[in-house]
């Protein structure tokens, strides 16, 4: 859906949460389809943004993504593997929560740095920076991310 002229698409953390993330994972219709599906962790993000023209006039692009367990059949499988494309995204941050007006929790907020992986083997920080937003205890794992070019 396109937007209408003179409407910008900047939602508040609360309402990525509550009023996109929460209803995708749902199932339950969305309002405005300004947040697409895309493996944000099968590629590096200059590929990634080239094939979705969704940026705003803040060159910042949504996506809604599922992670993957860095170790799927370890018992401790909590953390998420962060490899994309040739790099990873590290966290910058630790997770925030993110609360409603009422002071509920909505859900969880990390920040993260795509790193570049250099010829020698070290790892060179990127322009590119990540919103990763989580609603836990819901059935399907999904979350949506923020990339924005720095």
């Amino acid at each position: 859906m396109a937007l209408r002229t003179g409407w910008r698409f900047q939602p508040s953390d609360d309402e990525l949460l509550d009023s996109f993330l929460k209803k995708k994972i749902l199932g339950q219709p969305l309002s405005y389809h300004m947040i697409v599906e895309a493996d944000v962790y099968g590629d590096d993000p200059k590929n990634l943004t080239a094939r979705y023209n969704m940026a705003n006039r803040d060159r910042e692009w949504y996506f809604f993504t599922s992670t993957t367990r860095k170790h799927p059949g370890a018992s401790d499988s909590s953390r998420a593997s962060r490899r994309a494309g040739a790099g990873r995204w590290k966290a910058t941050q630790g997770i925030k929560t993110v609360l409603d007006s009422d002071h509920n929790v909505l859900g969880s907020k990390q920040c993260f740095c795509y790193m570049e992986r250099c010829p020698s083997g070290g790892d060179t920080k990127s322009i590119w920076l990540m919103e990763e937003y989580s609603i836990h205890g819901l059935r399907r794992k999904a979350g949506v991310c923020n990339k924005r070019l720095e």
